[in-house]
This record gives structure tokens, C-alpha cells and sequence, in this order.
């Protein structure tokens, strides 16, 4: 007798128990858990106010470098600076900081919405180019603002 089973992919969070279906956590719990969750190995909570979870993670990052680790919509990156409150009509909106920023130096034509924000991760020894650059061109370039 042939019996089908449905093998469903563990929770991106606790990696335990299977997902929800249309969701990428098993419950709740780990839904809460996963808004605050490192952005490299997404199964421990960030520390403070960096974007991942400890040492560990910090050295294994840095070896990858450059490295871009996606910020899911509704994660504590995602939602930096939720405190700048934006009146739109009689709805109160909380506008990430980024999208606050960009609203704000956009001049022409519509405006853009963000749909995805990376942390961008990099060594001394990666932008050690770009700092000589820059050092170079501030001999070179006056800029007035």
C-alpha cells in the first residue's frame, strides 16, 4: 500500500517544527522571535542594537566578506527609526527611516518605494581601496553645499 506523505520544511526561526502554510515561521512564538533574529544564521536573537547574534556570527560574516544579508520586511532592521510618525490624512503612518530618508532627497518625478533592504557587510582590508580614493579626491574636489 502506497501512503503519500507531505514533507513540509522546518521553521526558518527555531528550525524544530514545520512552517505554516503561506508563513516562513511555525507559530507565533517564533514569528516574534524571528522579527528580531540575526540576519546571518537567523536563529538566534540579535545583540542589541547590532544586526547579528554574537561573535560567532561576527567572525563567519567577516570572512564571507563583502557580504548582503536581506532585512525581511517587519524585522527590527526593517524597521528602524519606526518612531518618525508621517500624517497622511486622518491615518497615522509609522515610515521606516530609510524610506523617510529617501522621500526626502527623491526630487523628480514619482517617488519610489523601498521593497527590500540588505545590510551590507565588509572588511577594513575590502575598503581600504575606497578609502585611499576618497582621501585622494578630498585634495582634488572642493564640494559646497
Amino acid at each position: 500500500m502506497y501512503h503519500s506523505f507531505t514533507f513540509s520544511q522546518p521553521s526558518q526561526y527555531c528550525r524544530r517544527r514545520p512552517k505554516l502554510a503561506g508563513h516562513g515561521q511555525c507559530g507565533k512564538t517564533c514569528a516574534d522571535a524571528a522579527k528580531v533574529a540575526c540576519l546571518l544564521c537567523k536563529s538566534r536573537p540579535k545583540y542589541r542594537q547590532y544586526h547579528l547574534c554574537g561573535k560567532s556570527c561576527k567572525l563567519i560574516s567577516s570572512k564571507k566578506t563583502p557580504l548582503l544579508l536581506e532585512a525581511p520586511e517587519g524585522h527590527a532592521t526593517w524597521d528602524m527609526g519606526l518612531s518618525n510618525r508621517v500624517h497622511h490624512g486622518t491615518l497615522l503612518i509609522f515610515m521606516p527611516l530609510v524610506q523617510k530618508k529617501l522621500d526626502s532627497a527623491w526630487k523628480y518625478g514619482t517617488k519610489p518605494t523601498i521593497k527590500k533592504i540588505y545590510k551590507i557587510i565588509e572588511s577594513k582590508h575590502f575598503l581600504q581601496p575606497y578609502d585611499r580614493y576618497k582621501f585622494v579626491i578630498s585634495f582634488i574636489t572642493v564640494f559646497r553645499f
